[in-house]
């Protein structure tokens, strides 16, 4: 699937799931990616890939309400792509 990746959880500058500390290579799935994986979809682990071919592996651990977004990964995950705002990208699973 291909969509668009934002980022949460910067040390600092933005909130973290109580569960997950900042660095961690979680991410949150948006409506669209729960909808592709199903009811199943947390826990689950994907890849996700951009433009240049660099992919990181993320577990899905937290929901994101974004109607324009397809997954909202943790700050390290989207560094680690490259990304410092909206980043298009593939997500395997």
């Amino acid at each position: 699937m291909t969509g668009l990746a934002s980022w949460y959880c910067k040390a600092g500058v933005s909130a973290c799931h109580y569960r997950y500390p900042p660095g961690s290579m979680v991410a949150a799935a948006c409506g669209k990616l729960r909808s592709a994986i199903g009811p199943n979809w947390r826990g689950k682990i994907v890849t996700v890939t951009n433009r240049r071919g660099t992919t990181v592996t993320v577990r899905l651990v937290d929901w994101c309400g974004s109607a324009t977004k397809t997954i909202d990964l943790y700050w390290e995950p989207m560094r680690l792509l490259g990304g410092t705002g909206v980043l298009p990208v593939k997500i395997r699973w």
